[in-house]
Formats: structure tokens, sequence, C-alpha cells
């Protein structure tokens, strides 16, 4: 499948989560339908190991995104669980839960959003 070019602003939401102890914001960039398209996360100092390695892991797996892989799948190869209480075994992994789970709840909300944005939402506001 090709790359899903992205438009050039879109719709992000940000969560705080913690992952090894430490606090991490985690934000998941989405398309006109609803679908996660691109992770950022950020929490440790700029410039360590582990955030530059979660930059570079944040990078390939959009790109994965973008090339039609669903966040849930990613997950669930990643050694992902799913609603067993088990933590996530890599911060990218807990990433892309956040992902997959913000997808199911939120898709139709996001794609509301893109048609507000574009002055095509379907439903006449009251004056």
């Amino acid at each position: 499948m090709a790359r899903t070019r992205l438009a050039n602003r879109r719709l992000a939401l940000t969560e705080a989560v913690e992952w090894n102890g430490q606090p991490w914001q985690v934000s998941i960039g989405f398309d006109r339908d609803g679908a996660a398209r691109e992770i950022f996360v950020k929490g440790m100092k700029s410039g360590s190991a582990l955030a530059e390695f979660a930059d570079d892991m944040c990078i390939l797996v959009s790109r994965l995104l973008q090339h039609g892989e669903r966040a849930a799948d990613l997950s669930t190869s990643l050694g992902g669980q799913r609603e067993t209480g088990v933590a996530p075994p890599t911060l990218v992994c807990a990433a892309l839960a956040i992902a997959a789970r913000l997808e199911g709840e939120s898709a139709a909300t996001i794609r509301e959003a893109y048609l507000e944005a574009e002055g095509r939402h379907p439903t006449p506001r009251a004056p």
C-alpha cells in the first residue's frame, strides 16, 4: 500500500501516560477518517539516549501507520496486552495502545472536527 499523504494541519490528541516510572506525553495525529497516522512521545530530557530512541521508534511506527497498518495490530505484534491489566512492555507499545483506543472512541468526533474546520459540517449550527 502507498503511503498516505497527511494534511499539513491535522488533528492530534495528547494524553499523559506513566511508563517505566516516568511521566510521558503521547500525541496521536489522525487523518480525516479518524485513523491514527502518527505518534509522538515526549518525556525524557531532550538529547538523552532514551528520548532519541523513542523519537526514532515513533518515526518508524508513524510510517507504518501511514502505509495502512492499524495501531491495534501493531500493538499486539509488539506484545501489547488488551484489557489484562498488564503494563505495555515498551513505551511505543503503550503509545500504540492509546492510539488504538482513541481510534475506537473518537473516530466520529475526529471526522466531524475535520469537516467543521473545512466548513463542511453536515449539521447546521444554531444561530
